[in-house]
């Protein structure tokens, strides 16, 4: 988010605000449908409204919520774990095992037009203005995802990969895996 801030789900499964700045985590009021536990947040570009994926009977669904108001807004059902936003107004998610990509009406809150096949099998994922990086299970390869050209080119060896994020600049990965019984972070350069 602009102002450094960031939304984390907590153990409890409670959203919890971390100010940027410094000083105490602080949790959002947020009033789900019954059932739905949070899954994944992530703020919007204007810092205000943020992005809500729950769990309900083994259902996903996907939610667009704004501080300081209490009940957040349905936008699609089928949606599970981590949900990306990319600038101006593209969702980059899970529907199942594949991962898609699909406009939203950020002021409706509905998903536009016919979702964009990235890929089968998709585990972790990250995205950016330029790339999408993602896993393919059974063998966990990283793939890096060229959204200008469409090319596609492996990164690195397989592993058992649990996280991943791209760097402010789009060009390198961290990547969260494991190894035995311990996790660590790797930096892969794309």
């Amino acid at each position: 988010a602009s102002s450094g801030d960031v939304l984390v789900v907590d153990t409890q499964r409670a959203v919890i605000r971390i100010p940027g700045q410094g000083g105490s985590p602080a949790p959002v009021a947020l009033r789900l449908p019954d059932g739905h536990l949070p899954e994944h947040v992530a703020f919007l570009p204007d810092s205000q409204r943020y992005l809500v994926t729950t769990s309900a009977s083994g259902r996903g669904a996907l939610f667009l919520a704004k501080l300081g108001a209490d009940t957040p807004r349905h936008v699609a059902d089928d949606v599970g774990g981590r949900v990306v936003f990319v600038p101006p107004d593209i969702l980059v998610f899970r529907r199942q095992s594949t991962l898609v990509a699909q406009r939203i009406d950020l002021e409706g809150a509905d998903l536009v037009g016919t979702p964009v096949q990235l890929a089968e099998e998709a585990a972790a994922f990250a995205a950016s203005a330029d790339a999408i990086v993602f896993t393919v299970a059974p063998h966990e390869q990283l793939t890096w995802h060229d959204r200008r050209t469409g090319a596609r080119h492996p990164l690195g060896t397989p592993g058992r990969f649990q996280t991943l994020d791209l760097s402010r600049d789009g060009r390198t990965v961290v990547v969260g895996a494991e190894e035995g019984s311990s996790s660590s972070l790797w930096l892969v350069d794309a």
